[in-house]
């Protein structure tokens, strides 16, 4: 025998399911949570391997920084970039330059194995090579030096102080004293002379005709002065031994 539902019943039924869909659709998709925040830099080694006391060691005598790290310890890009150059001997070793995305260079140094290619782009944080102890080294670290576009060395101590607590700052806010054991001083890269500086200046210069000014001065120099009054002596002619002998032997005929 068929039941018809009573009016309540139905309400009743109504309302649970209203409720049902409203829970559904107010509840957080798992695509609509908001991700992470990427971090802009970071520290190129593991915290363990970089506490305070080894962030604010200085560099011996020139602004960079040096970190004792085991060997085949991960290596990581302080900042997104390119890679730029990737280095295999010398005094920097296996290691590699990254031209940010800020526009400083990144310099990372004596490590063993450089997974990161030449042109190619990396992320902050990315993988980029193994530490070593190649190059120009006395043990198994790390070396990273940070220079501006203008050429300067900075200081990276500062930088990665803030950064290993999360600050993004950018090398710019860094100065190049006061990381090195040596007088403090700014280090540039050596570039060409431009046009119009001292360098340049000291050449003599040119006339029209594709002489110098030095060649001039010389001509000048040889050129026979003229003498007002009293000339000066004429200098004796050099003589001839053959004709010498010739006047001789008509002496002696007559």
């Amino acid at each position: 025998m068929y039941v018809i539902p009573s009016r309540a019943r139905v309400l009743r039924v109504g309302w649970i399911g209203l409720l049902v869909v409203a829970l559904v659709l107010s509840a957080p998709s798992v695509s609509a949570k908001k991700k992470p925040r990427q971090r802009r830099y970071g520290l190129p080694v593991a915290r363990k391997w970089a506490p305070d006391r080894k962030i604010d060691n200085r560099h011996h005598d020139y602004p960079a920084w040096d970190v004792a790290v085991p060997r085949r310890t991960a290596v990581r890009a302080v900042h997104a970039g390119r890679v730029r150059a990737v280095t295999r001997g010398g005094g920097c070793g296996r290691g590699l330059i990254i031209r940010g995305r800020d526009g400083y260079e990144y310099t990372y140094c004596h490590g063993s194995w450089v997974k990161a290619k030449k042109h190619r782009w990396v992320r902050a944080g990315q993988k980029i090579m193994l530490s070593g102890n190649t190059g120009h080294s006395t043990g198994p670290h790390l070396h990273l030096q940070i220079r501006s576009p203008g050429g300067r060395l900075l200081c990276p101590q500062p930088l990665l102080r803030r950064w290993a607590r999360g600050r993004q700052v950018s090398p710019r806010a860094s100065t190049s004293r006061g990381c090195a054991y040596s007088p403090d001083r700014e280090i540039y890269r050596p570039r060409r002379a431009a046009k119009g500086s001292a360098r340049s200046a000291a050449k003599p210069a040119k006339r029209a005709g594709g002489r110098s000014k030095r060649g001039a001065r010389a001509r000048e120099r040889d050129r026979p002065r003229k003498h007002h009054g009293k000339r000066p002596a004429k200098r004796p002619k050099a003589r001839d031994p053959k004709r010498d002998d010739k006047e001789r032997g008509r002496r002696v005929s007559r």
